[in-house]
């Protein structure tokens, strides 16, 4: 079934023809909610004629039902040719994405390359006003936050939702989302959401870990208390791969580092390497087990290992992680 729906999304992906939009009002960003039976869908749409962007809203107990009230407040339907950006609530989220994904899959002018986000303890319509408030009503400003997130820059920015749909279709692995939420009234990245099939189930703060088993890492900045001075270590040039062994997975990680932060002028020695290589492999570790709690298996290490004809359920794979650091020291690496 999974890759009789997985083939239907491939040809809605690659196989629609790009539409004419002079008779609809373009959305680029829209958040999606619920008001306990209600749908409740938000949406920036630009006003080049009075060069400004307005926030639209419309309710209903279905998705298409609120859509066509949003309509009722446009002079022109809205269009989704030209989709930046979805947010929903963590609410929608943990009753499941599967609504939303059918409505959007079903929309031939979709391009489905939009970047999907999951709101965190505030609502989409939230994250909408903020940024129209702060004249940010661009997804650059959504899919740019998670270049720098949490002293970690990622390779990649954002999780696109056809990204996010093949994952949740796909047997034997699990979907993961980037979280946004308030902050003062400022919108700033938050935690990693954890899926299982279509439904959130947790969030997770270990971005460590995640960036570095999904090897979407680029640099760390590691904060460390280290012979009680506080020094925030550089891990960069980050290369990760992964390989099976002995019936397990293993990720091997080359990278350099050097102390970047360091008021007064600490040494790197063994020891603190060792808290370095430590503290990486221990978040690597614990995120892991975080996953098994909820049997979400969002790296998809059961298919890595049926791949080498090796059958075993995700509560049951422990990772090998080897370190190769190169520390600079006097300005040379050793």
């Amino acid at each position: 079934m999974k890759k009789i729906l997985v083939l239907i999304i491939l040809l809605f992906l690659f196989g629609c023809d790009y539409k004419e939009i002079t008779d609809s009002s373009v959305a680029t960003i829209i958040g999606i909610d619920k008001e306990k039976d209600e749908y409740v869908i938000t949406a920036l749409i630009p006003r080049k004629e009075e060069n400004k962007t307005n926030l639209y809203k419309g309710k209903g107990f279905s998705l298409s039902s609120a859509f066509n009230d949003l309509n009722l407040n446009l002079e022109k339907n809205i269009s989704f040719s030209h989709l930046q950006t979805m947010i929903i609530s963590d609410v929608i989220a943990k009753e499941g994405t599967n609504e939303i994904i059918k409505y959007f899959i079903r929309d031939e002018e979709v391009q489905k390359n939009f970047y999907f986000f999951v709101s965190k303890d505030t609502t989409a319509e939230n994250i909408l006003k903020a940024l129209l408030k702060t004249n940010n009503n661009d997804y650059n400003t959504l899919t740019n936050v998670f270049i720098k997130h949490n002293k970690i820059k990622f390779k990649n920015n954002s999780i696109a939702f056809h990204d996010f749909v093949n994952n949740v279709l796909t047997k034997g692995k699990d979907a993961t989302l980037h979280s946004i939420t308030l902050n003062n009234d400022k919108v700033i990245p938050s935690n990693i959401a954890l899926f299982k099939n279509e439904k959130l189930v947790d969030f997770s703060n270990n971005i460590i870990g995640y960036s570095l088993l999904s090897k979407k890492a680029k640099e760390i900045l590691l904060d460390l208390k280290y012979k009680d001075e506080l020094i925030t270590v550089l891990i960069y040039n980050i290369n990760v791969k992964s390989y099976v062994k002995d019936r397990n997975i293993y990720y091997k990680i080359n990278s350099k580092v050097r102390v970047k932060e360091n008021p007064n002028d600490v040494k790197i020695e063994n020891d603190l390497k060792n808290i370095i290589e430590n503290n990486l492999i221990n978040k690597m570790i614990d995120l892991n087990k975080e996953c098994k709690k909820y049997n979400t298996d969002i790296f998809g290490f059961e298919n890595v290992l049926e791949k080498h004809y090796i059958k075993k359920e995700f509560k049951d794979i422990n990772l090998k992680i080897n370190l190769n650091l190169e520390y600079e020291k006097d300005g040379k690496y050793e």
